[in-house]
């Protein structure tokens, strides 16, 4: 089964403290719990920040289309086959 974040948002000011990697960890915790263990997220291709799923251990296994207040934005799909990556880490 594959689990999905949906949209993970720290604001600046609390950004490069480790929050939002704690965050991608309990994710991952709560999903392997419920015998799901690949993840899925969704991150705008011109969104700078895409880079912190990459750094994480996150790869590029798809690209879509998203429309947004009229506008069709290109996404990126990064995804993890072993959540055990994201605890560890």
């Amino acid at each position: 089964m594959l689990g999905k974040v949906y949209a993970i948002y720290v604001l600046p000011e609390y950004q490069r403290q480790g929050i939002g990697r704690q965050l991608m960890s309990i994710c991952a915790r709560e999903l392997l719990r419920d015998d799901i263990d690949t993840l899925l997220v969704w991150v705008l291709e011109a969104n700078p920040v895409r880079r912190f799923y990459e750094q994480l251990g996150g790869e590029l296994v798809r690209t879509g289309w998203i429309e947004i207040g009229g506008a069709r934005l290109r996404q990126l799909g990064y995804g993890w086959r072993d959540l055990r990556i994201l605890i560890r880490r």
